[in-house]
């Protein structure tokens, strides 16, 4: 089995666009509101998906972030859409360049310890974290009548 690294960006793409897309249709209040108690709101989940992009990709590329975005760094929705845009053209770019997926990536973590991971195991948890937040914002949306559709990666190979 060959897995496309490509094609699970485009997915997640996909699918975070659409959870992105009906973010936009809370209501302010819904937007900030913590998802459980002392949480993140989904505005702040979004905006954690993209900064944990940035933090993984620079750690692959040779450098170690010592902290990530946080939703007041990308104060409003139109500001995560537009830092997102780059970014994923960024990791589009680089997974077009890994030559060595079993390379171990050394780095520090954003508190500063020392780590080394493989580097097809972090971009597959880079694509598994994207779903897990995923969830959390869509149930949001749900639980507020905004129906974003069949988030499934299946759904999304059969043209969803």
């Amino acid at each position: 089995m060959n897995i496309d690294p490509e094609l699970l960006l485009d997915y997640t793409i996909w699918a975070d666009d659409r959870v992105l897309e009906g973010a936009r249709q809370l209501a302010p209040d819904a937007l900030a509101a913590p998802i459980r108690a002392e949480w993140l709101s989904p505005h702040a989940v979004l905006v954690h998906m993209l900064a944990a992009d940035r933090v993984w990709l620079s750690r692959w590329q040779g450098e170690s972030p010592d902290r990530l975005l946080s939703a007041g760094d990308l104060p409003t929705l139109d500001a995560v859409a537009e830092a997102w845009a780059p970014l994923r053209e960024e990791f589009r770019a680089f997974l077009q360049a890994i030559d060595d997926p079993d390379r171990v990536v050394s780095y520090r973590t954003t508190r500063g310890i020392p780590q080394q991971d493989v580097l097809w195991q972090m971009i597959v948890h880079v694509f598994n974290h994207h779903t897990e937040h995923r969830a959390q914002v869509a149930l949001v949306l749900a639980q507020n009548g905004i129906d974003v559709g069949s988030l499934d990666f299946i759904t999304f190979v059969r043209g969803g």
